[in-house]
């Protein structure tokens, strides 16, 4: 259980609805449905901060996504990764598709939520503050196209940093450092005080914990 020196970024857990899916963390993969895709990605989450004690989450925890169809709507899957941070969400519609938040479990039912509004690109995350403000499934940038059936994420690393909090009337605290990286990596360093770490291409890591799949012939 990760253990952390004060309450002020936890929440309450959040309850999705909708459209929302969740795949127990990589346990199975569903086969291809005629026109369909397949989401692939990779989250990392470092802490780079003095105040929490944990440094890298290293259990399961939930990815948010969106996806703007052909048709203009708007459609949201919540999705529950595998302890190195690898998600897979199949048979979704064609579409652009965006990474809207993270969920870290730290207490169980309070999570601390990592959040993007998506309105341009250069949208920064956040750390959501206030137990009352919900994720709101809506965004105007979708970065993430389809490359034949599958629809990769590529890895994300996010590095949680203090911020002064000087305005009690924003929902957000702190500051959240973000980039993405395609191909993966072996043994790269985000921070001085962090973890080495070693990413697979999503994509790679999928097919091989599901090489029989119908996935990887379309």
């Amino acid at each position: 259980m990760k253990k952390i020196t004060y309450l002020v970024f936890l929440f309450p857990l959040l309850m999705l609805i909708g459209c929302a899916a969740n795949l127990g963390g990589l346990q199975s993969l569903e086969e291809p449905v005629e026109d369909n895709y397949l989401i692939v990605g990779n989250v990392i989450v470092e802490n780079i901060s003095q105040e929490l004690s944990w440094q890298h989450w290293d259990s399961p925890f939930e990815v948010v996504l969106l996806g703007q169809c052909t048709d203009g709507t708007i459609n949201h899957y919540t999705v529950t990764t595998d302890k190195q941070g690898y998600f897979c969400v199949p048979n979704v519609p064609e579409g652009q598709y965006a990474l809207k938040a993270v969920i870290l479990p730290l207490f169980g039912s309070l999570p601390l939520k990592i959040v993007n509004n998506l309105t341009s690109p250069d949208s920064k995350y956040n750390r959501m503050r206030h137990p009352e403000v919900p994720i709101e499934y809506t965004a105007e940038w979708f970065p993430v196209k389809p490359k034949g059936h599958i629809i990769n994420f590529d890895v994300t690393w996010l590095g949680l940093r203090e911020g002064d909090i000087q305005d009690y009337s924003t929902n957000t605290v702190g500051k959240v450092i973000s980039k993405t990286i395609s191909d993966g990596f072996t043994n790269k360093l985000f921070y001085e005080r962090g973890y080495v770490f070693s990413r697979e291409d999503p994509i790679i890591f999928i097919k091989k914990k599901f090489p029989n799949s119908l996935w990887w012939e379309l």
